[in-house]
């Protein structure tokens, strides 16, 4: 950008107003000066230049006339950009202080704009290492930059007004370039210099006056061509990225307009079938509508800093967002980045909806619903779900397998809200954490006087959950006597208390739960075999929460919002804190990333949790063994190496926490760290 205080001159000529033409033209001949302003009062009123004098005196009395001056001046600030007007041939600059420091004439500002911006021209082609020749009607070098001159290898002084049509080698005839014909991605040579470019026919007032070569040296633009190439499949990879991962990426400008979708669009947030729906809608106009709440792009300029939170439609749907500023050379925000994902908790969409078809006088009240919501995303738990609620109404065991900590209880809780004992009591006893000698009167209770200290008689847990549903947690930690009297009573549906002789009869639905491998311990003779199979009427296996990384954002987030409204606190994770979350393996499973974001909520004094608060958490302050790297089962060769090459790659980014130093431990690319990662999280 040029401003006038660039093109500004000092004025040296004050003319009095009462002056004649002759004593003016004395006056700028003497001081060489093309130009001359009029002054009255102190202010200037007008100018005189050499050439209005030539028109003005046309016979020899003119010279005697008062000079008048012109009046086509406009004062402009010095500090602004040159900008012309119509009917305006002078202009003056002036400061702050509006005095007048200096003047300019509208052809004299047209030619110095002009230079310059050839000058920045020049510049900028020999920068980008474009070479350009022009040629007169007859081929002889009028014009060479810089970097023709180097590309060349030869001065410009040597070269100039030489033929051109004899110096390059080419296949094509130049002379049709002079009857009109663009030659466009022409190869050709100078001094063993191979060139690629474009030959083109110069203009002067509808006539061809000569012609202008604008080239590269081939080399250059091979290597262009392999940049490209890889720019090219480094954004197909981000594409592939972006379609295959269940993100959304929004690009909205300053003023909250759309601009851009890519990635997973979130239909259903938007209540729109497709991207383009959205495009050119304004997220402040939508907020005020109603459609969600909060705006993270209004909150994002407003803080100035990126911001991340949950986003709520009044339908129950959530997205959990993350929005970044991105500044302006003045350093404003000139658009907002929003990459957000889907977290709303499918199991509380259908639990909304049955519940809204409840009676008002329903039995059904608050106690029986299960203390802790099942919160997914991902495919593998939906499917489970959809089983859990399909086999929830009969009355068949089932048997839950799963590691330690994935929510085996909280399934067996759901699984008897749907079915219909739900409003009959919902009974669990760990079966590991009683004494053996405790077990069978904590069972099946026991009658007074059975043993020193029994005074009255007391149900068991398969009386108290008579009706309704008894959970066997770690149902492998029984011991074998006690396995064969359950037996009995699951066969017989009926027990007898400790000391009694009376059979009792009780209608119960039983759930057992393992951490274990239950088929081992049958195949060790640590477990009976028939109860075994009197238990595995319906097996179900909740997987680990490594095996559905999908539900970690959806859980750490909600955990993190328990946490919130408990201690009154405002903490937020960020996207970077969510990608470690979901590259670690997470060997304790659910509980362990609940007590994990219990452990940041409370200890990290910032608002927002960070890279570094997860990282520090996961892997600084606990010396965790190395984990094994191990195959599931027998499968091909191929996936087998897969599996393997996976697994070290996650123990590497888990451990080093950067792609470029895991990538540096394994001794393989950045780039083969990222597409390898990029699959863990579909």
């Amino acid at each position: 950008m040029v401003l006038w205080r660039n093109l500004l001159k000092p004025i040296s000529i004050k003319l009095d107003k009462d002056l004649t033409n002759s004593q003016v033209v004395n006056k700028l001949i003497t001081n060489k000066s093309a130009i001359g302003f009029i002054y009255e009062a102190g202010e200037i009123t007008g100018y005189v230049s050499l050439l209005s004098l030539m028109n003005a005196i046309q016979s020899p009395a003119d010279f005697e006339r008062t000079v008048e001056g012109k009046t086509d001046i406009l004062k402009v600030p010095e500090n602004a950009a040159v900008e012309f007007y119509y009917h305006c041939s002078v202009f003056l600059g002036l400061n702050e202080q509006e005095e007048i420091t200096g003047y300019t004439t509208a052809d004299e500002a047209e030619r110095l704009l002009n230079e310059k911006r050839l000058t920045e021209m020049n510049e900028s082609m020999d920068h980008a290492q474009i070479g350009i020749i022009t040629t007169d009607e007859n081929f002889r070098i009028t014009f060479m930059n810089e970097t023709a001159e180097t590309i060349m290898g030869l001065p410009r002084t040597f070269l100039m007004e030489r033929n051109y049509r004899t110096l390059v080698q080419t296949d094509r005839d130049l002379s049709e370039v002079l009857e009109g014909k663009r030659l466009l991605n022409v190869k050709s040579s100078f001094n063993f210099k191979q060139m690629s470019g474009h030959f083109s026919p110069i203009y002067k007032k509808d006539s061809i006056k000569g012609m202008v070569h604008v080239f590269f040296l081939q080399e250059q633009l091979e290597e262009i061509a392999r940049e490209l190439a890889f720019v090219k499949e480094m954004n197909e990879d981000l594409q592939a990225i972006y379609s295959s991962s269940n993100e959304q990426i929004l690009t909205v400008d300053a003023e909250g307009t759309i601009v851009t979708v890519a990635g997973s669009f979130l239909c259903h947030f938007w209540d729109a079938e497709n991207s383009e729906d959205i495009i050119g809608a304004n997220v402040f106009q939508l907020e005020k509508d109603g459609r969600f709440t909060p705006n993270i792009a209004d909150q994002c300029i407003k803080q100035q800093k990126k911001v991340s939170l949950v986003q709520r439609t009044d339908e129950g749907y959530e997205i959990w967002s993350t929005a970044t500023p991105i500044w302006d050379e003045k350093n404003k925000i000139k658009k907002v980045i929003v990459i957000s994902r889907d977290i709303t908790a499918r199991d509380k969409e259908s639990r909304k909806d049955e519940e809204a078809v409840l009676p008002a006088d329903s039995p059904f009240t608050a106690s029986h619903k299960p203390k802790k919501q099942l919160i997914y995303r991902s495919s593998s738990m939906t499917e489970l779900v959809e089983e859990m609620k399909h086999v929830a109404g009969v009355d068949s065991t089932i048997l839950l397998l799963g590691e330690s900590g994935v929510g085996k209880e909280v399934f067996a809780q759901h699984l008897h809200y749907y079915s219909k004992r739900k409003e009959k009591p919902f009974v669990s006893t760990n079966c590991g954490a009683i004494p053996e000698n405790l077990l069978e009167s904590e069972l099946f209770g026991y009658e007074k006087g059975a043993f020193t200290g029994a005074q009255n008689s007391k149900k068991g847990m398969f009386e108290l959950a008579d009706g309704g549903t008894l959970l066997l947690d770690e149902i492998t930690e029984m011991p074998l006597l006690m396995q064969v009297k359950l037996l009995r009573a699951l066969q017989e549906r009926e027990i007898i208390r400790v000391g009694g002789t009376a059979p009792i009869e009780v209608d119960v639905r039983v759930i057992a739960t393992t951490n274990r491998n239950i088929k081992k311990l049958v195949q060790e003779q640590k477990f009976r075999e028939d109860l075994y199979y009197r238990l595995n009427v319906v097996p179900m296996r909740i997987p680990s929460l490594r095996e559905r990384k999908d539900d970690i954002v959806s859980l750490s987030l909600f955990f993190l919002e328990q946490l919130n409204d408990k201690y009154g606190m405002e903490k937020n994770l960020s996207r970077d804190a969510i990608l470690l979350l979901e590259s670690y393996r997470w060997p304790g499973n659910v509980r362990e990333l609940q007590n994990m974001i219990e452990r940041l909520a409370v200890t990290t004094k910032e608002q927002a949790i960070k890279h570094k608060d997860v990282y520090d958490a996961l892997y600084k302050t606990t010396d965790l063994p190395t984990q094994p790297v191990v195959v599931e089962g027998i499968l091909p060769l191929k996936e087998a190496v897969e599996q393997l090459e996976d697994q070290l790659i996650q123990m590497a980014v888990e451990k080093y926490g950067k792609a470029a130093d895991a990538a540096k431990a394994l001794k393989i690319s950045p780039a083969t760290i990222s597409r390898r990662m990029s699959r863990f999280t579909k």
